[in-house]
């Protein structure tokens, strides 16, 4: 009997030090999420949050009417340019590019009239530009 004690005593140990090593090396996401509400014409910059890693960007238009969502994964290479990858529910087409001229296209945010550019800014920033008619409001999400 003492002898299982023992052993199930060291397999407890065992278990709780794998657990622990894999809670300590355990990836955990940064992130960041933006509601915007941009007046028509105009456009509002946000900063790309990281540099050298893979940011997954996330848009949503919520504005009724204009409803509309795009994807891209981004990567701000420093002191040099935003290069991405991704597609939108305006032109169900891939995306891709990189750029560190403002005005850059990247993605739609919104269907109809895709009113919602998401554009290059500069090489760490990129801008929300509506190009309608009324004021659009939606939320942006970069998760890396």
């Amino acid at each position: 009997m003492l002898s299982q004690v023992k052993i199930l005593s060291g397999a407890k140990t065992l278990m709780a030090g794998c657990a622990l090593l894999a809670f300590s090396s355990a990836a955990w996401a940064d992130q960041t999420h933006y509601n915007y509400n941009v007046a028509a014409g105009a456009a509002t910059a946000l900063n790309v949050p990281a540099v050298n890693t893979p940011i997954s960007f996330t848009c949503a238009n919520n504005t009724s009417g204009y409803r509309g969502v795009g994807q891209a994964t981004i990567l701000r290479v420093a002191g040099q340019f935003l290069e991405w990858i991704g597609s939108d529910v305006a032109t169900n087409t891939l995306s891709s590019n990189y750029a560190s001229a403002a005005g850059t296209h990247i993605v739609y945010c919104s269907y109809v009239d895709k009113d919602v550019d998401i554009q290059v800014l500069s090489d760490t920033q990129i801008q929300i530009k509506n190009s309608g008619t009324v004021a659009m409001t939606g939320v942006i999400n970069f998760v890396w």
